[in-house]
């Protein structure tokens, strides 16, 4: 890609049209370029502009043929805004190649660098209390989980947990934030029936109409079911 069809490329992303906007951000990721996907992050946050699962799609499976250039300007972004809206994104981004990695490159995990790079950033939006990135990176990592425990998470993953009956956080989270969560603790565990004694021992503290103590109740109903969470 040219600077000039980059700079088309750009200004027409900054129109922000929700019919034109998939369209430019695959030409974009397709470019083969660094500087294409760094101009396409900066110009996202500056919109504030969230992706929708077509459009993170889009990205995704342009990147997925070419890693090497792909990779380091997701991370570098997520590295230097991991709270911003585009580094938000750049979780969830990375959390969809870990889990089509292996299909794509023959290897039994996720590229090295996408785990490291979550961690970090989950790290900063915990310390920072910005539960709505927290939120994402945890569904970046549940995705990573899916190839063997990251003991790595641990201590982070138990400092978030004992912080999910407070106030509004899990609303900020999202959803299924939660259950990622307990997901990655119950594969990192090894005594799982431990785990589901620590699980209800938390549970038996909580007042039943607590939202946190609702999630722990149907993780566990699942689990002594054989389900397993997304």
């Amino acid at each position: 890609m040219t600077p000039e069809e980059l700079k088309h490329q750009i200004e027409r992303l900054k129109q922000n049209d929700p019919d034109e906007r998939e369209d430019i951000l695959y030409t974009l990721a397709k470019a083969g370029s660094g500087e294409a996907i760094e101009a396409m992050l900066a110009t996202l946050d500056e919109l504030e502009q969230e992706l929708s699962l077509y459009e993170a799609a889009a990205i995704v499976f342009q990147i997925l043929p070419l890693p090497a250039i792909g990779l380091p300007p997701l991370i570098a972004y997520l590295d230097k805004s991991p709270l911003s809206t585009a580094g938000r994104e750049c979780a969830y981004i990375l959390g969809d190649i870990a889990s089509y990695y292996p299909k794509w490159h023959q290897g039994e995990n996720p590229d090295s660098r996408i785990l490291p790079a979550l961690l970090r950033a989950a790290e900063t939006a915990l310390q920072n209390q910005s539960f709505r990135a927290f939120g994402m990176c945890l569904y970046a990592l549940r995705e990573c989980v899916r190839y063997g425990s990251i003991p790595e998470a641990e201590r982070l993953l138990r400092s978030a947990l004992l912080l999910m009956d407070q106030g509004d956080t899990l609303d900020e989270m999202g959803e299924l934030a939660l259950y990622h969560l307990l997901e990655i603790l119950y594969v990192n565990a090894k005594d799982k029936e431990g785990f589901f004694i620590e699980l209800k021992a938390m549970l038996a503290k909580l007042q039943s109409e607590h939202d946190f103590a609702a999630c722990l109740e149907e993780f566990l109903d699942k689990k002594r079911q054989g389900d397993v969470w997304w």
